[in-house]
């Protein structure tokens, strides 16, 4: 840590003299006016756990201050009793002690330390004051006894001023990361301790008024007036954030040079009015201040948030690069001379790491540094340890041992933001090897640092939709729970900040979070069936983000998140436009070895270019003994026992050591913790037997009700709602004790959550099953949580259909599970996500076999025909064809004819993507049964889809049967996507029918249908038929504009755009536009290249001969023709575009007298056309070669 402060005599601060210009704001504070107990005089002299009480030290609006001291450690602190009739109620105490156990994790020379925190017992002489009740709470923090802020406004030089506000800025630096924000900084709330001999700031207090004052749920402002953001008056706990600390110290600021404060007056509505007002006072400094101060005072006190600093490591940088030579040496009175610390790890990690400082009034976000900036944390004595105790599961583990992974994914982000080209870091190894703490130490050093976006997708084994980037976006923009109404008004401002002004993109944004808004009545018209739509609109969105910073995306426990995995692929296709962005993915080998699915994936992903893998092995045992010595402050040979026993296994040493504290098998000594006297531990074998002795341990302090409420929480899954925890223990008639999920966080068991708390990890979640298994309560938890969600959710919505399926099979309840299982699977194949919908089908398989499900029971086939149709969506014919079969098989001898039938059309389409003779006869056969059969709904799908191919035989008649009756199913449905659907299958099979006329009138309409249903693909593949329809019929001018708008609606969409661009770039030529036509051709010969689609690749690469021989570059000839030779040297492919290609380069050959050229390249020609059955075309090439030959 540096301190910068010129040294000034060591002097106690005089008291603030009369004429000082601060008036008396007594009438607006809240607290901390020094009036102490209703009987000043007395002396408390009990205990509150393990703290003695002693005199009062000061009361206000939220509770009295008491000086106190620890019995053991003897340290003084003071305890904050919260009085008045809040500090009964029950949500505020749970408030409350979420806040205080959040702060517990900091740990800043320039916070005030959080030591414990409790509840005033019944036998206590406190009960006797004003406000003191039974259960009141209190928390004890670090006493510092140098006053507040308040006594220094006005009087400190310019120096002092200056290392007092970057002390305070790198303390919010670091509270900020750790998403801790203040709410109510003020001078009061800044007190003044002694640090070697010197004075230093340290913030208090953080959040409390948020608590005390109501929480997310209040419709009041919360703060003090003052000294308030303008967001924080008028909109919504949910715009509120770091920015909003960064305005209230800007008026902090202001009245620590100026001596006044910045909004004056004792009536709260104008000074509210105040905040709102487009200019402040300008700065009326005590002492000389460097002019740029002003321009720094401005941006932090922007009356828009958007136009503040953005994190306040960017507010430090800003203030350290202030120029402050040449100021006069003048120093008033009245301004104190002390020597003021100036404490900034973060600040100091920066620049000592080569991130340079900026000029305050700059706009442009905080760089990363050219190195990965080690930390640098003070160590605790073993007094402040010992004090803090109670608190000991919350405080932070520093990282050890993990340097070299650090710099790699450091290395990682720097090239991602150096080249503006997207990287992937994939993590992997055993549980409890550290993966999850390893990216969180990462990604919360970024975030002190302000220099990137992170937003970050979880994923568990229950799955259900309730995880993934659908949450990862509603927790971005903080609308869990919202309408989709205000939804949209968050999200629609949010795009319009990094420049994106698109509707559809603002609706896609709200269909991706909705399942985790409220349920309710939609307007949203967007349409999203698969999956590459979807990451198209998360991709664009991060693209833009990143033009303001670079973007890390932590995919966490993709062994289950294969839609992760899939968008990490997408972003890498995508590299160039994707900008600034790293993720992170990370996986446990151990759970990977049971997905392989996912495992495949990710194999196929790092097969891909700037994707790295980085295996996260055991600590090695010199850093596994560091670990256990320097940080967890275990010595001598216990040390060296659980070194030995938890082999590399940090989770397992730190849950260990967690553990023999709270049972108090260790105590303080003078360098760490030491065994008690007369106590012999026993070190368990796995981190699953510690878990369940520090679960029999919690439990046995609460009511016999605690370990159902655990077990029930464990049962609805990894992430869980505090209201749906309330709901399924009332279910089970258990009684839910409000401090239970206090003292879980306080074992660091739970993480909180905006709505409820996730288990810190899954092994964790997964010991509490293993118990109740063992106790056989298990089955009976599940059912409970199937019943909640058959209670508050309607379950005929997919994603709540698959949650009850998932609950009711694991409670042995198969036949409620099956068809929602089912159910779940349609909504997940609608949606694109192909390999979620065939685990479900495999899991609805498995209910019919636990309930013996006799062959002849129909609803085999069911699953059967939607695993073959699931495949088929997927691309995977060869998957496709044996679950056809099979469903063939068994519906032959059962009489399942509808069955039978859909099966044979799912078949004759694998077959024909197989290229199979057998295809057409296929087709054909389930054509003459489909005729038979009634078009009810769950045939409507194979009636488009033998259309489809029927279409592409040439047999119009039987296509256009197939039709009418999947458009007679869609009706009788209402389905107008079904509908839309069917639409673009009549105008395909007219353009086939070369009716072209036809196809561009049903084309109009199709896209008039899905303009309304704001369904693009269709509109997509619309515009594509169209556009060559249009170019077959020579109007050029009309395809190449309908072109473009399919090409950037397929890029909107995420659909590959080489086709259509290659067909552009086609026009483009005719129409004698060479260069342009050019780079069409370029970019379509490259992706068609990395996609391995060789057929497409070479006509790409024909129009780029055709480009060369426009333009007379006779080495890119030679070299086209030669790509082009080889590829027919192993395929008698035809295309016909193909040959008009070919055609067009020998005309321009001929006309520049590369006769050789010419003839070879007509030759190939000729093979097209004679491939293609065009022997009139064939005879005129020939003729232009014989009047040469």
């Amino acid at each position: 840590m540096s301190d910068r402060t010129p040294n000034t005599p060591n002097t106690p601060i005089p008291p603030t003299p009369d004429h000082h210009r601060r008036p008396n704001l007594s009438t607006l504070d809240h607290c901390d006016t020094p009036r102490g107990l209703s009987n000043p005089s007395s002396i408390v002299h009990e205990t509150l756990g393990p703290f003695e009480v002693h005199e009062s030290i000061g009361r206000g609006g939220m509770g009295v201050v008491l000086r106190g001291r620890h019995l053991e450690q003897q340290v003084p602190v003071a305890i904050k009793v919260i009085t008045g009739s809040r500090s009964v109620d029950a949500h505020m105490r749970r408030r409350l002690r979420n806040e205080v156990q959040a702060v517990a994790a900091l740990h800043h020379p320039g916070i005030v330390m959080v030591f414990d925190y409790g509840e005033v017992g019944q036998s206590t002489e406190l009960l006797r004051e004003d406000d003191v009740h039974r259960g009141t709470p209190y928390f004890v923090m670090e006493l510092a006894q140098r006053g507040t802020l308040r006594d220094l406004a006005g009087r400190v030089h310019w120096h002092q001023a200056r290392a007092i506000l970057l002390t305070l800025l790198d303390a919010l630096a670091h509270a900020h990361a750790a998403g801790v924000i203040h709410r109510d900084i003020k001078p009061e709330n800044i007190l003044l301790a002694r640090w070697n001999g010197r004075l230093i700031p340290k913030l208090a207090d953080f959040g409390i008024a948020f608590a005390v004052d109501g929480g997310a749920a209040t419709s009041h402002c919360i703060g003090t007036p003052r000294y308030m953001a303008p967001e924080q008056i008028n909109q919504p706990w949910r715009t509120h954030g770091p920015w909003s600390d960064l305005y209230s110290l800007g008026c902090v600021a202001y009245e620590l040079l100026s001596g006044m404060e910045l909004f004056q007056g004792s009536d709260v509505v104008k000074i509210y009015q105040e905040h709102f007002r487009a200019e402040y006072p300008r700065l009326d400094s005590v002492v000389p201040v460097p002019p740029e101060v002003q321009g720094w005072l401005d941006k932090m006190l922007a009356r828009d948030v958007d136009d503040r600093f953005q994190s306040a490591a960017e507010a430090a940088k800003a203030l350290a690069a202030i120029d402050d030579h040449g100021l006069p040496d003048t120093t008033p009175a009245e301004v104190v001379s002390f020597e003021f610390a100036q404490l900034t790890p973060v600040l100091d990690a920066l620049l000592e790491s080569g991130s340079s400082v900026e000029s305050p009034t700059k706009s442009t976000l905080t760089q990363l540094p050219e190195q990965w900036p080690p930390p640098t944390v003070e160590p605790m004595s073993m007094r402040i340890v010992g004090t803090g105790l109670g608190l000991y599961g919350l405080r932070a583990i520093p990282l050890i041992g993990r340097d070299a992974e650090l710099d790699r994914m450091w290395r990682a982000l720097r090239d991602a933001e150096s080249t503006a080209e997207s990287r992937v870091v994939v993590l992997r190894g055993s549980q409890g090897a550290g993966k999850t703490r390893l990216v969180d130490w990462f990604t919360q050093r970024i975030k002190e640092f302000g220099a990137a976006t992170i937003m970050r997708a979880t994923h568990s084994a229950e799955g259900g939709g309730a995880d993934g980037l659908g949450l990862m976006l509603a927790r971005h923009f903080r609308i869990l729970g919202t309408s989709d109404q205000q939804a949209e008004r968050v999200i629609r401002e949010a795009l319009a900040k990094v420049g994106i002004e698109s509707d559809y993109d603002c609706q896609a944004m709200v269909r991706i979070a909705r399942p985790f808004l409220e349920v309710g009545e939609s307007e949203n018209s967007v349409t999203i069936d698969n999956p590459t739509q979807r990451h198209a609109v998360i991709q664009r969105y991060l693209q833009a983000l990143a033009e303001q910073r670079p973007v890390i995306i932590w995919c966490d426990d993709v062994q289950w998140g294969s839609d992760a995995i899939e968008f990490a692929r997408f972003v890498r296709r995508h590299s160039d436009s994707t900008g600034r962005v790293l993720l992170i993915l990370s996986a446990t080998d151990d759970a990977l070895a049971e997905c392989p699915e996912e495992r495949d994936l990710l194999d196929i992903l790092l097969e891909q270019d700037r994707v790295d893998e980085l295996l996260v092995e055991p600590l090695a045992p010199v850093e596994h003994e560091r670990l256990v010595q320097e940080l967890l402050l275990l010595e001598g040979e216990l040390a060296r026992e659980v070194v030995a026993k938890t082999a590399g296994n940090p989770l397992f040493a730190v849950e260990l050591i967690g553990d023999w504290i709270e049972q108090g098998v260790l105590e303080s000594g003078e360098r760490g913790f030491v065994l008690r006297e007369g106590v012999e531990p026993t070190i368990p074998d796995h981190l699953h037997q510690v878990w369940v002795k520090r679960f029999e341990a919690l439990l046995d302090e609460h009511s016999d009700y605690a370990r159902d409420a655990l077990e029930l929480a464990a049962a609805l899954g990894q992430d869980v709602q505090f209201a749906e925890w309330e709901g399924v223990c009332d279910l089970a008639g258990v009684r839910l004790d409000e401090n239970l999920a206090a003292d879980l966080a306080e074992r660091r068991f739970i993480r909180y959550t905006e709505a409820g708390f996730t288990f810190a990890h899954a092994i964790m979640r997964e010991s509490i099953e293993r118990l109740a298994r063992n106790h056989g309560t298990w089955v009976a938890r599940r059912r409970h949580c199937a019943t909640l969600v058959e209670t508050l959710y309607d379950i005929s919505m997919p994603h709540h259909a698959e949650r009850f399926g998932r609950y009711a099979m694991s409670a042995h309840e198969f036949s409620r599970a099956f068809e929602p299982l089912v159910e779940g699977a349609r909504g997940r194949r609608r949606r694109g996500e192909y390999r979620a919908a065939q685990r479900l089908l495999s899991s609805s398989l498995r209910c019919l076999e636990q309930m013996d499900a006799p062959e002849n029971d129909r609803r085999w086939g069911d699953v059967w025909v939607i695993r073959a149709r699931t495949y088929l969506n997927n691309r995977q014919p060869r998957e496709a064809a044996p679950w056809a079969r099979r469903a063939m098989d068994a519906a032959e001898r059962h009489g399942w004819t509808e069955i039978y039938a859909q099966a044979m059309g799912w078949l004759g389409m694998s077959l024909q993507w197989m290229g199979d003779k057998a295809a057409s006869e296929t087709i054909h056969r389930a054509c003459e049964l489909l005729t038979t059969i009634d078009t009810d709904a769950p045939m409507r799908g194979v009636f488009g889809s033998v259309a489809h191919v029927l279409t592409s035989l040439r047999n119009f008649e039987a296509a256009e049967l197939m039709l009418d009756r999947d458009l007679e199913a869609a009706t009788r449905e209402g389905d107008e996507l079904a509908i839309a659907h069917n639409h673009h299958l009549r105008v395909r099979h007219a353009f086939f029918q070369h009716k072209w006329n036809q196809a561009l009138q049903y084309g109009e309409e199709t896209m008039a249908l899905c303009d309304r249903l704001g369904h693009l693909p269709g509109k997509g593949l619309c515009l594509e038929i169209m556009s060559e329809a249009h170019r077959l019929m020579g109007n050029f001018e009309r395809a190449e504009d309908l072109y473009r708008e399919c090409v950037a609606l397929q890029h909107t969409i995420g659909v590959p755009t080489a086709v259509s661009e290659t067909n552009l770039a086609h026009i483009l030529l005719n129409r004698g536009r060479i260069q342009e036509a050019e780079r069409y051709f370029t970019r379509a010969a490259n992706t068609f290249a990395d996609t391995g689609r060789r057929l497409f690749h070479v006509v790409a690469v024909a129009g780029l001969l055709a480009c060369a021989s426009a333009q007379k570059l006779w080495d890119a000839v030679g070299e086209h023709l030669d790509f082009i030779r080889d590829f027919f040297d192993e395929s008698d492919a035809s295309e016909r575009d193909l040959a008009l290609l070919l055609e067009f380069a020998g005309d321009h050959l001929r006309d520049a007298g590369q006769f050789r050229d010419a003839v070879a390249v007509y030759t190939l020609a000729v093979q097209q056309w004679h491939g293609l059955g065009d022997e009139e075309r064939v005879d005129q090439v020939m003729g232009k070669i014989s009047r040469w030959t």
